[in-house]
Order: structure tokens, then sequence, then C-alpha cells
């Protein structure tokens, strides 16, 4: 999560979508994935994405 503490201070909010896409992209090939991105894509904060990737 350092990454996305990191991306919020230089592009605040914004960041949170640029972060689903990387996250989502971390996610490709495990098995049984497309639940958790369906989560991760409905995030608006830091702390939402922090409760689901853990």
């Amino acid at each position: 999560m350092r990454h996305a503490r990191m991306a919020l201070t230089e592009k605040g909010d914004h960041a949170i979508v640029e972060l689903r896409k990387h996250l989502a992209f971390y996610l490709r090939g495990i098995h049984d994935a497309a639940k958790l991105r369906t989560r991760i894509n409905t995030c608006k904060t830091l702390e939402e994405l922090e409760q689901i990737w853990g």
C-alpha cells in the first residue's frame, strides 16, 4: 500500500482510479480473482482499498 499512499500524495483522489487499474493487473491469472477485481473497482478511498487488499 506504500505505492497507494505515494500516489495519493502526488495525484490526490484521482490516484485511486489509477491504482484500481494496477491492482486489477496484479490479480491477473489468479484463480477466482474476478470477484476481488469487482470489489476493487468500486473503491473510492484508500481505506476501502486497504480493507479489500489487506
